[in-house]
């Protein structure tokens, strides 16, 4: 959490518009639009554009907390992942309602995998690039 500190985070106005930005994010999210312009099928395009959009909507979520109502980082991050998972379950409850009840456990059970899978995924991600971060500095003498 202390690396999150070291730079303002970026509003969303500053995001979308011409302000000061903050160079991982918007180099993360210019990532994403990249590969979902190369992406090999619909449903690579689809999961590139939901990231990005949700990534915005939490970027902007965790700013306004932190710096408009100064709630605490770790608590705001608990809080988004919670508000995350409802806010996944909102456009569903239409097709669980609809659905068998077996079918809709399952359903459930697999949304709560796929949170997972996500954050784990990131978190293997970001170890990686932060290795090799490590490997590039130690190399160079920059550390």
């Amino acid at each position: 959490m202390k690396r999150a500190m070291k730079r303002p985070i970026s509003t969303l106005a500053e995001y979308l518009g011409d302000g000061s930005r903050f160079e991982g994010f918007e180099c993360w999210v210019q990532a994403l639009a990249s590969r979902e312009r190369t992406a090999e099928s619909p449903t690579e395009a689809s999961a590139l554009r939901m990231l990005s959009i949700l990534t915005v909507a939490c970027q902007e979520a965790f700013r306004r907390e932190t710096e408009q109502h100064n709630q605490p980082i770790a608590d705001t991050l608990l809080l988004l992942a919670r508000m995350a998972g409802m806010a996944v379950m909102a456009p569903t409850l239409d097709f669980i309602e609809d659905s068998e009840p077996a079918d809709a456990k399952d359903l459930v059970e697999i949304l709560v995998d796929e949170f997972g899978y996500g954050a784990e995924f990131v978190l293997e991600k970001d170890a990686d690039a932060r290795m090799r971060e490590e490997a590039r500095f130690s190399r160079d003498g920059l550390s």
